[in-house]
């Protein structure tokens, strides 16, 4: 099999950590885990004492790195990875282990792609913390594949259908590669959007037919800064500057064009990004969950009940649709069952 390294920047929660470790257990995964911890002394402890308990079933390479941010450390985990392809999560998400090796093997035999994923869902507890039993799903990003031979052409694409390839799978010297200023960009929106559009810009992206990537979301997640806080932000300017800068050289030696015609496409993209931030006043994008959670949240008139019945009703109705609903990936004849049921089973055993 061809393995991939999966890579976990975490810090100060072990618990989410030791959630991942039970999963891969679970599905008796063979893909290397490398773990980059900030924790403190006390959750540093906790986690490994958890992980001694794994060790002999799986792959777990730990490194503790409490002077580092969330960038520094995917950084250094890629340099600390041995395997050809690697892939990165938060340690409150999942990325399934077959789904994992179709995306690899895949790019061993299409060296013209960068990229892969497949399908993804996001849910939302309505209890806090890793464990939960009542919650809302749905997809947490299209079917994207960008397939233009053209470096320009796949940065137009992909800056009016914005997602995160920063999941996808990647190839280990690649990856090293493109985060070559995401570690050190002042400005975290921006570390996000220079790594995602390198990662197009050099490259082609494919979507494969398989359950890739689970979610969670909650409130301490990272969200991309609204619109006006995030353009008064005191790196804002530096960032941008570096964002173009840098994009519009890649763009240029990758389609042997001028600086100055790449400089325009990118200014072009980034400006209808942060005046489509602006305008809305909000995060750059926003999951349906999001709106959902809080709207639920604050009708009290909305029971448990109620809601569980329309989420069951919608998924009966627009079996497409809601095809990432986990109300419909439960259901034995999904073709994505199989790779959601374990995950299902971790996230909700303590209820």
């Amino acid at each position: 099999m061809v393995k991939v390294s999966i890579l976990i920047p975490t810090m100060n929660r072990p618990e989410f950590v030791v959630r991942l470790l039970e999963y891969y257990d679970l599905v008796k995964s063979k893909h290397p885990i490398y773990i980059g911890d900030a924790s403190n002394s006390i959750n540093k402890n906790k986690l490994l004492e958890k992980i001694n308990t794994y060790k002999s079933v799986l792959d777990v390479n730990y490194f503790h790195w409490p002077n580092f941010n969330d960038l520094k450390t995917l950084d250094e985990l890629v340099k600390q990875s041995k395997e050809d392809y690697c892939a990165y999560i938060g340690d409150d998400d999942f990325l399934i282990p077959n789904s994992l090796e179709i995306c690899a093997n895949f790019l061993e035999k299409n060296l013209d792609y960068r990229t892969a994923q497949g399908k993804a869902m996001i849910f939302h507890f309505k209890e806090t913390g890793p464990y939960g039993k009542t919650f809302f799903s749905g997809e947490y990003w299209k079917n994207n594949s960008i397939e233009n031979d053209k470096s320009s052409e796949r940065f137009l694409e992909f800056g009016k259908n914005y997602w995160t390839p920063v999941f996808s799978v990647k190839r280990r010297k690649e990856f090293l590669k493109d985060l070559e200023f995401y570690g050190n960009m002042p400005d975290k929106n921006f570390g996000e959007l220079i790594s995602n559009f390198t990662f197009i810009s050099r490259g082609k992206s494919k979507f494969l037919d398989c359950l890739y990537l689970i979610r969670q979301g909650h409130n301490e997640r990272y969200l991309m800064k609204s619109g006006t806080n995030w353009v008064k932000s005191p790196n804002w300017n530096r960032s941008l500057q570096i964002c173009i800068k840098s994009l519009s050289s890649i763009i240029s030696k990758e389609d042997q064009i001028s600086y100055k015609t790449a400089n325009y496409i990118v200014n072009k993209v980034f400006d209808d990004i942060i005046v489509r931030s602006i305008k809305k006043g909000d995060k750059i994008s926003e999951n349906f969950f999001d709106k959902a959670k809080n709207l639920f949240k604050n009708h009290v008139l909305f029971s448990n009940l109620f809601i569980s019945l329309y989420r069951n009703l919608q998924a009966f109705l627009f079996p497409k649709k809601f095809e990432m609903s986990h109300l419909r990936i439960l259901k034995k004849n999904s073709k994505y069952y199989k790779d959601f049921k374990p995950i299902y089973k971790v996230i909700t055993n303590k209820f």
